[in-house]
Protein backbone atom coordinates (compact mmCIF):
# COMPACT_ATOMS: atom_id res chain seq x y z
CA UNK A 1 0.00 0.00 0.00
CA UNK A 2 2.97 2.84 0.73
CA UNK A 3 4.60 1.84 -2.07
CA UNK A 4 0.86 2.15 -4.55
CA UNK A 5 0.86 5.63 -2.41
CA UNK A 6 4.46 6.75 -3.37
CA UNK A 7 3.96 5.95 -6.80
CA UNK A 8 0.86 7.84 -7.40
CA UNK A 9 2.48 10.67 -5.09
CA UNK A 10 5.36 11.20 -7.55
CA UNK A 11 3.70 10.81 -10.38
CA UNK A 12 0.71 13.47 -9.65
CA UNK A 13 3.81 15.92 -7.88
CA UNK A 14 5.64 15.11 -11.68
CA UNK A 15 2.50 15.84 -13.19
CA UNK A 16 1.72 19.04 -11.30
CA UNK A 17 5.20 20.66 -11.36
CA UNK A 18 5.24 19.98 -15.67
CA UNK A 19 1.60 21.86 -15.62
CA UNK A 20 2.86 24.98 -13.64
CA UNK A 21 6.12 24.56 -16.07
CA UNK A 22 3.27 24.73 -19.27
CA UNK A 23 1.84 27.76 -17.25
CA UNK A 24 4.96 29.70 -17.02
CA UNK A 25 5.38 28.95 -21.06
CA UNK A 26 2.06 30.15 -21.91
CA UNK A 27 3.01 33.00 -20.25
CA UNK A 28 6.03 33.47 -21.62
CA UNK A 29 4.80 33.24 -24.99
CA UNK A 30 1.82 35.80 -24.51
CA UNK A 31 4.69 38.34 -23.89
CA UNK A 32 6.82 37.06 -26.40
CA UNK A 33 3.72 37.74 -28.64
CA UNK A 34 2.80 41.47 -26.90
CA UNK A 35 6.05 42.34 -27.71
CA UNK A 36 6.16 40.93 -31.16
CA UNK A 37 2.92 42.90 -31.82
CA UNK A 38 4.25 46.17 -30.20
CA UNK A 39 7.72 45.58 -32.62
CA UNK A 40 5.40 45.39 -35.70
CA UNK A 41 3.07 48.09 -35.14
CA UNK A 42 5.66 50.55 -34.40
CA UNK A 43 7.72 49.40 -37.56
CA UNK A 44 4.27 49.89 -39.99
CA UNK A 45 3.42 53.25 -37.95
CA UNK A 46 6.42 55.34 -36.79
CA UNK A 47 9.37 56.19 -38.73
CA UNK A 48 13.12 57.63 -37.74
CA UNK A 49 14.38 57.15 -34.95
CA UNK A 50 11.33 55.68 -33.29
CA UNK A 51 11.11 52.83 -35.55
CA UNK A 52 12.55 49.31 -34.41
CA UNK A 53 15.27 47.99 -36.85
CA UNK A 54 15.22 44.83 -38.95
CA UNK A 55 16.95 43.32 -36.15
CA UNK A 56 15.04 44.02 -33.52
CA UNK A 57 11.53 42.53 -35.74
CA UNK A 58 13.85 39.48 -36.15
CA UNK A 59 14.99 38.81 -32.18
CA UNK A 60 11.56 39.36 -31.85
CA UNK A 61 9.97 36.64 -34.43
CA UNK A 62 12.43 34.27 -32.74
CA UNK A 63 11.66 34.85 -29.36
CA UNK A 64 8.32 33.96 -30.16
CA UNK A 65 8.67 31.43 -32.06
CA UNK A 66 10.91 29.84 -29.36
CA UNK A 67 8.40 30.55 -26.79
CA UNK A 68 5.74 28.71 -28.84
CA UNK A 69 8.24 25.94 -29.74
CA UNK A 70 9.07 25.38 -25.55
CA UNK A 71 5.36 25.27 -24.93
CA UNK A 72 4.93 22.88 -27.03
CA UNK A 73 7.59 20.51 -26.14
CA UNK A 74 6.71 21.23 -22.20
CA UNK A 75 2.67 19.59 -23.32
CA UNK A 76 4.29 16.52 -24.60
CA UNK A 77 5.51 13.93 -21.85
CA UNK A 78 6.31 11.12 -24.22
CA UNK A 79 5.83 11.07 -27.90
CA UNK A 80 1.53 10.56 -28.73
CA UNK A 81 0.73 11.58 -24.42
CA UNK A 82 0.10 15.27 -24.02
CA UNK A 83 -0.65 17.82 -21.66
CA UNK A 84 -4.21 19.27 -22.03
CA UNK A 85 -3.08 22.16 -19.83
CA UNK A 86 -5.35 25.54 -20.16
CA UNK A 87 -4.42 27.86 -22.25
CA UNK A 88 -3.42 25.84 -25.48
CA UNK A 89 -2.59 28.19 -27.97
CA UNK A 90 -3.75 25.67 -30.59
CA UNK A 91 -7.68 26.21 -28.91
CA UNK A 92 -7.10 30.07 -29.40
CA UNK A 93 -8.17 31.65 -32.64
CA UNK A 94 -6.16 34.63 -31.81
CA UNK A 95 -3.12 32.28 -30.91
CA UNK A 96 -3.44 30.74 -34.52
CA UNK A 97 -3.72 33.34 -36.42
CA UNK A 98 -0.63 35.42 -34.83
CA UNK A 99 1.17 32.27 -35.43
CA UNK A 100 0.24 31.65 -39.35
CA UNK A 101 0.61 35.72 -39.72
CA UNK A 102 4.21 36.23 -38.07
CA UNK A 103 5.63 32.71 -38.42
CA UNK A 104 3.54 31.01 -41.45
CA UNK A 105 2.98 28.62 -39.03
CA UNK A 106 -0.60 27.00 -38.79
CA UNK A 107 -0.98 25.17 -35.09
CA UNK A 108 -4.18 22.72 -35.95
CA UNK A 109 -2.39 21.56 -38.86
CA UNK A 110 -0.16 19.15 -36.31
CA UNK A 111 -3.49 17.82 -34.08
CA UNK A 112 -5.52 16.97 -36.86
CA UNK A 113 -2.22 14.91 -38.42
CA UNK A 114 -2.19 13.24 -35.16
CA UNK A 115 -6.36 12.59 -35.17
CA UNK A 116 -6.24 11.44 -38.75
CA UNK A 117 -3.28 9.02 -38.12
CA UNK A 118 -4.98 7.50 -35.01
CA UNK A 119 -8.08 6.90 -36.40
CA UNK A 120 -6.54 4.79 -39.59
CA UNK A 121 -4.96 2.85 -36.32
CA UNK A 122 -6.26 1.63 -33.25
CA UNK A 123 -7.13 4.76 -32.11
CA UNK A 124 -4.44 4.80 -29.56
CA UNK A 125 -0.73 6.46 -30.00
CA UNK A 126 2.42 4.26 -28.85
CA UNK A 127 3.32 6.49 -26.27
CA UNK A 128 -0.21 5.83 -24.66
CA UNK A 129 -0.78 2.11 -25.20
CA UNK A 130 2.82 2.21 -23.17
CA UNK A 131 1.65 3.84 -20.31
CA UNK A 132 -1.50 1.96 -20.35
CA UNK A 133 0.55 -1.24 -19.99
CA UNK A 134 2.61 0.07 -17.25
CA UNK A 135 -0.61 1.42 -15.77
CA UNK A 136 -2.36 -2.74 -15.87
CA UNK A 137 1.29 -3.97 -15.25
CA UNK A 138 1.64 -2.44 -11.71
CA UNK A 139 -1.98 -3.15 -11.39
CA UNK A 140 -1.72 -7.05 -12.06
CA UNK A 141 1.48 -6.82 -9.74
CA UNK A 142 -0.08 -5.44 -7.00
CA UNK A 143 -3.00 -7.52 -7.19
CA UNK A 144 -0.83 -10.60 -6.78
CA UNK A 145 1.54 -9.39 -3.70
CA UNK A 146 -1.67 -8.35 -1.89
CA UNK A 147 -3.23 -11.61 -1.96
CA UNK A 148 -0.92 -13.55 0.79
CA UNK A 149 -2.15 -13.40 4.19
CA UNK A 150 0.80 -11.49 6.62
CA UNK A 151 -0.57 -13.10 9.39
CA UNK A 152 -0.67 -16.71 8.44
CA UNK A 153 2.69 -18.57 9.92
CA UNK A 154 5.20 -19.00 7.06
CA UNK A 155 4.83 -22.56 4.75
CA UNK A 156 1.24 -22.79 4.86
CA UNK A 157 -0.61 -21.33 2.15
CA UNK A 158 -3.96 -20.58 3.30
CA UNK A 159 -6.99 -21.48 1.17
CA UNK A 160 -8.84 -18.37 2.44
CA UNK A 161 -6.56 -16.24 0.54
CA UNK A 162 -7.36 -17.46 -2.65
Amino acid sequence: ALSSFLIIAIGFGLLQSRINAIGQAVSRREKALNNLRSIKSREISSEGEDRPTSKDVKASLAEYENALQYEEEMRTIIPGVRIRAPNNARNNEEDVAAAKQFLDLDLNSGEQKEVSEQQEGNGMSNGAIAVLALVALSQIGLLYMLSFDPMAPPGELSTSTW
